[in-house]
């Protein structure tokens, strides 16, 4: 087959399906599995991040509504909440309950009475679920002053900041792709030192590039979806290494074909 003719589309499915088909990459540019790699992460950012945008585009608006119409006057000012309104404020619009109290037993109170839960005191975030509870301490904003006042007058700018920091996540998505690369292809420069396959890193990054397309496919789709699993990025470079080994394997069994056939002849 010309290596001109292999289509993008071809190394995707190739990529996927065969073992055989990834010496067909060896004979292409490294800079062709660069862009390959760059217009996957490119797609797969865009549906990540275009789904964020719309999983909380309403979300910002019930926000802004809320804050503007049934938010108590508070004010946040030295690392410390300071609330008017009566206790608990209990938010139930979001998915997870969110409660605001800086009463002196809140943590006790609060924490008791939910299975899921988003505690503010006056001095720290408490986020508790079924298996796990974290704390925020309202400290690290210590510089921070702000009031119910500001926050209704900084609501416009809320939505085009989200904007950005969801272009900002998205080029970091990419480049940490492009790292898990070069991670992967030392898993391949180890598989291809014990297999003594002797092939270049170039040809090794190649292989790790392509292995990536069905790991990042699916592991991308779970963080659409939100679905949590312990030691995710380990599952992922598992998958890779799966791919990786039996590339490598599949080239080193062509090679002993090729010198028992020499022999033979």
């Amino acid at each position: 087959m010309n290596e001109t003719k292999l289509s993008i589309f071809k190394r995707f499915y190739y990529s996927i399906t065969s073992f055989d088909k990834y010496r067909l990459f060896l004979r292409q540019s490294t800079g062709k599995a660069v862009v390959y790699l760059l217009l996957l992460t490119l797609i797969l950012s865009a549906a990540l991040y275009i789904t964020e945008y719309n999983r909380y585009d309403d979300v910002i608006d019930v926000a802004a509504e809320f804050i503007s119409e049934d938010m108590p006057d508070f004010r946040f000012s030295d690392g410390k909440l300071y609330f008017s309104g009566e206790m608990p404020f209990v938010i139930d619009k979001a998915d997870i309950p969110i409660v605001i109290d800086t009463g002196s037993d809140a943590e006790d109170r609060i924490l008791n009475s939910y299975d899921i839960v988003m505690l503010i005191t006056s001095d720290k975030v408490i986020i508790k679920n079924y298996v796990d509870r974290s704390e925020i301490p309202l400290s690290l904003y210590k510089g921070l002053d702000l009031t119910r006042d500001d926050l209704i007058s900084s609501m416009p700018v809320v939505k085009p900041l989200f904007v950005v920091y969801l272009i900002i996540a998205a080029v970091f998505f990419m480049i940490s792709k492009f790292v898990s690369a070069l991670i992967v292809s030392l898993i391949g420069k180890a598989v291809n030192s014990v297999k003594g396959t002797s092939l270049s890193y170039r040809s090794i990054f190649k292989i790790s590039v392509y292995s990536m397309t069905l790991p990042l496919i699916v592991f991308t789709i779970l963080d659409i979806l939100e679905v949590g699993i312990p030691f995710m990025w380990l599952l992922f470079y598992i998958c890779c290494s799966i791919y990786v080994t039996g590339v490598i394997s599949r080239i080193k069994s062509e090679i002993n074909s090729s010198y028992t056939s020499m022999d033979q002849f």
